[in-house]
């Protein structure tokens, strides 16, 4: 991956040194992305995939526009051949550092200023994150939680309970706390995620809402910055290579299937996905993972 910064990087937990990390580890990439864009990640086809980079000089994609200076992450999908430009995702970023068990000092702001210019400009999604860094040891048991050993297929094996350390967990749910207590606008998608360069932490967040104020010249703008600056872009596809091959060999067998991604598209058809859980369930006996994505009216269990 190639990563354009817009200066000298200096310290472990710099910004853009973040934003790369939690870009390049496709398992982290896709904890937050999903929770910004649930309804995405569920209709998205066997060959799909979203192309992303990071600091684009927001002049790049207009020139008349100022503010803010650099979009943080940039993520345009694509299916097939055809790149989408109007379901592109903009994120700020904001990092908050953890030390000695408390979190640090916090950002100046938000970051709701430059999400809700960058709304304003008629970017089709916009998002907010907050990273929290730490080096801390877990070194406090102090919460009961249940581990589970996770087999074929999401399904449990087993299901014990341990006394961990919840510093990390506390930290992530006070941040998304304050971030949906002020937020100025429900269109701006959110969340919160731990991130120590070694595990994978589940994000807290909200999902964006499509702009209807989108600008369909910025859009041209997106695709022809796409075009000249390709080797800047990394790509993440939505399935594996070993997924794909096996539901080709499925579909080469039986045409007619019904996939995950057409059934999430005849469920959610004009239904907002808002939020996103992630639950331990027992299903004809047996214990497995599973989510909970809530609508406006309803909530749906996916296992």
């Amino acid at each position: 991956m190639l990563a354009p910064v817009s200066r000298r990087i200096k310290r472990k937990w710099d910004e853009e040194s973040v934003v790369a990390n939690i870009i390049a580890n496709m398992k982290v990439f896709g904890q937050w992305y999903s929770a910004l864009n649930p309804n995405l990640y569920l209709e998205s086809g066997l060959h799909s995939s979203v192309m992303v980079t990071m600091s684009v000089p927001i002049q790049k994609l207009e020139r008349e526009l100022s503010f803010p200076g650099d979009i943080d992450i940039l993520v345009i999908p694509y299916e097939d051949d055809y790149l989408i430009p109007s379901l592109t995702t903009v994120v700020e970023i904001k990092i908050l550092r953890a030390e000695k068990r408390r979190l640090g000092k916090s950002p100046n702001h938000f970051g709701f200023s430059q999400a809700s210019a960058l709304l304003r400009h008629g970017f089709p999604y916009v998002a907010l994150g907050h990273v929290i860094v730490t080096d801390d040891v877990r070194d406090e048991p102090n919460r009961e939680m249940l581990f589970a050993k996770v087999g074929h297929q999401e399904s449990i094996t087993s299901l014990t309970p341990i006394t961990e350390d919840a510093f990390e967990i506390d930290l992530c749910s006070r941040t998304y706390g304050r971030l949906a207590n002020n937020t100025p606008n429900d269109d701006i998608g959110l969340f919160a995620m731990n991130f120590d360069g070694s595990r994978v932490f589940e994000a807290l967040g909200k999902a964006c809402k499509f702009n209807p104020d989108y600008d369909s010249k910025l859009l041209y703008g997106i695709q022809e910055f796409y075009e000249e600056n390709t080797d800047l872009f990394i790509e993440i596809p939505r399935y594996s290579d070993k997924e794909i091959e096996e539901w080709e060999r499925q579909l080469s067998n039986n045409p007619g299937r019904l996939t995950p991604w057409k059934l999430s598209r005849r469920i959610f058809a004009g239904k907002w996905i808002r939020s996103v859980e992630t639950s331990a369930v027992t299903i004809n006996g047996q214990q497995r993972l599973a989510n909970i994505y809530h609508t406006d009216d309803d909530s749906y269990l996916y296992y």
